[in-house]
């Protein structure tokens, strides 16, 4: 038996986790977003996601694109073809390439600059022991990887 705390509405979503939500709420949508993605921001399996440091299937991966063309060649770890043959010296894809991931970095963190310059710092120090993001850029991430459709939030009303 589910016991809503008075003047809730009761949600189940992803058809495993209740959500209470406030009758006076207008936003029912956008209330389970943020209650959800605080709710994935604490789970530690998603930290680690997103503090790895590795570019291939972690948060670290998206930053390097160049419209759809990734920049390295995920089967040997050496620049995508695609990419290296638009530069004269090695240096010179280096450079681009560091344009690219901070101005990715800035753009998927619009609005906060303190959230990008930290990703960025944490990133080019190499350091995953030394993981300097609180809560609130775990929860920016979660929240934007719902809005994103990366992590899916199918929820009916149960009560």
């Amino acid at each position: 038996m589910i016991v809503a705390p008075p003047e809730h509405h009761v949600f189940l979503v992803n058809e495993k986790e209740y959500v209470f939500v406030p009758y006076s709420e207008c936003d029912v949508e956008g209330f389970i977003e943020n209650e959800m993605a605080a709710r994935i921001a604490d789970n530690e399996k998603f930290r680690d996601y997103v503090n790895a440091l590795t570019m291939y299937g972690d948060f670290l991966e998206r930053f390097f694109y160049v419209g759809d063309m990734f920049m390295w060649n995920k089967k040997t770890g050496e620049w995508n073809p695609e990419f290296r043959k638009h530069f004269d010296f090695e240096l010179e894809t280096w450079i681009y390439a560091d344009k690219i991931f901070k101005m990715n970095v800035e753009n998927y963190f619009a609005g906060y600059p303190e959230y990008s310059k930290a990703y960025i710092e944490y990133v080019l120090r190499c350091d995953e022991e030394d993981v300097p993001f609180d809560d609130g850029f775990y929860q920016f991430v979660a929240k934007r990887m719902i809005e994103d459709g990366e992590i899916r939030i199918e929820w009916e009303k149960v009560m």
